[in-house]
């Protein structure tokens, strides 16, 4: 899953806070509070010349530590504390297996706190409840943990909560309605849990939505569609069942991910002509049997598909292969049975990772490709003839797969 942020190079908490001009003596005093907390539970011995700690002493400003801004005016224009740490996310334990409660020490004094990732370690125990202490912060990610227990309603009391990212841990239990309540709530991203709940619709309505990936049983759940500004949908890896759910094409959709679910469908959905802004279509392993429509066309800023492990069948529709800027496209085990040839003037298409392995192709194999092709896997078909000698132009080639068909060498 793509991150709403590239703001850490190692650990979750990156300190950013906006134009340098103060830092309070307490909150310098939490910071190196946290950082000893953080050293005494990895038991790690950092060299007195590791820049990542380095700067981080109490004879200096943290508006000088790296990774660290200050802003002279609380974001809060109700607060009367002044300036202070905005963003809490980088401190260097990215990744080490960390098996341990996360530290509440210095948390306390972090009031106008906005960005806290913690993620991609091995925190355990509860969900933190100091965390609820912090009155406006906007982003929290805790995701690839081994957080557990249920989410507690105090959740609730982070009004201000914009972005919560809480993917990969082991949290069980129903999703308090108090999340629904959040006003400002964007972001949601629960999946690789045990959640489960229904979120009644008039709770659901009063938030707009626009990232959602979460954990579900069989059916989509029905607080999503209330969702009208929702423009990026993840249900992939779940038990979802029936039809290719109609109020999908309500929203204005730029990315919709249902993969690794049991949808069927004979009939397609009208799904390019309403969702023309679509820009990621992953659909793989489903039980999907429609003849592909011939608009796809009309999703002119789509750049990836992935329609693996179905059971769409027919003719490719030029459509499908040529969009503009279409960069990946996984056509993979189904039945498709007839392949349409790049023209001279496509050749100069973004595609460059084509897989069409395990389909009914009854042809030789095309004599032109986009320039820019990486990854050719047209393995597992009926190919004939020889291979066209046009391959020997992909400058960019990395992977090419051709195995079991039919051809023979020229």
């Amino acid at each position: 899953m793509e991150r709403p942020y590239l703001l850490l190079t190692f650990f979750g908490f990156f300190f950013l806070f906006l134009p340098c001009l103060s830092c309070p003596e307490y909150q310098k005093k939490a910071l190196l509070r946290f950082k000893s907390s953080i050293l005494a539970i990895t038991s790690l011995n950092y060299s007195s010349d590791d820049s990542r700690w380095q700067s981080w002493n109490s004879s200096s400003s943290c508006c000088g530590w790296d990774r660290v801004e200050c802003n002279d005016h609380s974001p809060n224009p109700t607060s009367t504390s002044k300036g202070g740490i905005h963003h809490l996310g980088g401190a260097p334990i990215l990744g080490n297996n960390i098996q341990s409660e996360i530290p509440g020490v210095g948390f306390a004094n972090l009031s106008n706190l906005v960005f806290l990732d913690m993620s991609w370690n091995n925190f355990i125990g509860p969900f933190p409840s100091h965390l609820f202490h912090l009155p406006l912060l906007q982003d929290l990610h805790l995701d690839d943990n081994s957080v557990s227990g249920q989410l507690p309603p105090q959740i609730g009391n982070l009004t201000g909560l914009q972005r919560l990212v809480l993917l990969g841990n082991k949290l069980s239990g129903p999703i308090p309605p108090q999340l629904f309540h959040l006003p400002l709530l964007q972001t949601l991203i629960l999946d690789g849990n045990s959640l489960s709940g229904e979120v009644p619709a008039e709770q659901a309505g009063e938030i707009e939505i626009s990232r959602v990936c979460t954990t579900c049983s069989s059916q989509v759940p029905k607080w999503i569609s209330t969702q009208t500004g929702l423009d990026f949908l993840d249900l992939s890896k779940n038990k979802l069942q029936g039809a290719f759910p109609q109020w999908f094409l309500q929203m204005e959709l730029k990315g919709l991910i249902l993969s690794d679910n049991e949808f069927t469908s004979s009939h397609p959905p009208d799904l390019f002509s309403r969702l023309h802004d679509l820009g990621v279509l992953a659909l793989s392993r489903n039980h999907f049997s429609w003849e592909f429509p011939i608009n796809i066309r009309d999703a002119t800023f789509l750049r990836i598909l992935t329609l693996s492990d179905n059971n769409f069948s027919r003719p490719i529709p030029q459509s499908l292969i040529i969009g503009p800027y279409l960069r990946l496209s996984n056509l993979s085990r189904n039945r498709f049975f007839f392949l349409v040839f790049f023209h001279e003037a496509q050749l100069i298409l973004e595609l460059a990772y084509i897989d069409f392995l395990y389909n009914g192709f009854p042809s030789e194999v095309p004599d032109a490709f986009p320039e820019k092709t990486r990854f050719l896997a047209w393995g597992e078909n009926k190919f004939s003839g020889g291979l066209p000698f046009n391959l020997t132009k992909l400058s960019k080639l990395h992977c090419l797969e051709l195995q079991d068909n039919n051809l023979t060498a020229r």
